[in-house]
């Protein structure tokens, strides 16, 4: 039976049906209405929606969708297809649905999952299948924002196609600083994690992944709509009549 999968993330919310194994990405959105994913539920004749929020906003319209299907919101509750040894309950349901699409691909295995959004998420799963935690620092955007909100004078700039590493104007002075220290702080990890576990699987997903994946020193597989596949395999695990 049909399954309707939503990541709501900070910046975006991702899409997907979920049938007879296939995964179809929908569409992406800021702003999610009732009548648009009744439409959708309507025309994939969708029975089960799962959804993962990160975002501050309460999602009350999915409380008032279609009452002919069941809405499961990404909680402990749930069997993961990995064992959480992450010291506090406070594990964010967008890592969550990150590690359990990597598992998904591949296996038990060494994995490093490296997520570049509103923030850059580092997470570690070893070939025990235990998640052991990771890193969390700003994004992109969340880079630039700050230079701007917390000086006087330093102005909001956007992304530029290429950085130099010496910037000869203030805004090419701040691309540069904020650009090559992602890049220098991917590299920097990814060694570090790969003199400690062998064998290593780097999966780079997320909306700025495309920009800094020629800049990475190393093997890496692109995880495209890695949350929604990891929402996919946890629904099959707990409710596999909606897979």
């Amino acid at each position: 039976m049909p399954a309707l999968l939503l990541d709501i993330g900070n910046t975006r919310t991702k899409i997907a049906v979920s049938n007879q194994g296939a995964l179809t990405l929908i569409s992406y959105n800021k702003e999610i209405t009732k009548t648009f994913l009744n439409t959708l539920i309507k025309k994939h004749e969708v029975q089960c929606l799962l959804y993962a929020n990160v975002s501050e906003k309460d999602v009350p319209y999915l409380q008032s969708l279609n009452n002919k299907i069941t809405i499961i919101p990404l909680n402990n509750q749930l069997i993961l297809p990995f064992r959480n040894n992450y010291k506090s309950a406070t594990l964010g349901q967008d890592r969550i649905a990150l590690v359990s699409g990597a598992t998904d691909l591949f296996g038990k295995s060494n994995i490093l999952i490296i997520s570049l959004g509103t923030c850059i998420t580092y997470d570690i799963i070893d070939a025990r299948n235990d998640y052991l935690g990771g890193g969390i620092s700003p994004g992109l955007y969340m880079r630039f924002k700050a230079l701007h909100h917390l000086t006087a004078r330093l102005p909001l700039v956007s992304l530029s196609r290429s950085a130099s590493l010496i910037g000869r104007t203030t805004e090419q002075s701040m691309q540069s600083g904020v650009i090559n220290g992602i890049i220098g702080e991917l590299n920097y990890i990814i060694r570090e994690y790969k003199k400690k576990y062998k064998k290593l699987n780097i999966i780079l997903t997320g909306g700025d992944a495309s920009y800094f994946e020629p800049h990475i020193n190393y093997k890496i597989f692109a995880g495209d709509h890695l949350a929604l596949r990891g929402l996919q395999h946890i629904l099959k695990l707990n409710y596999p009549d909606f897979v």
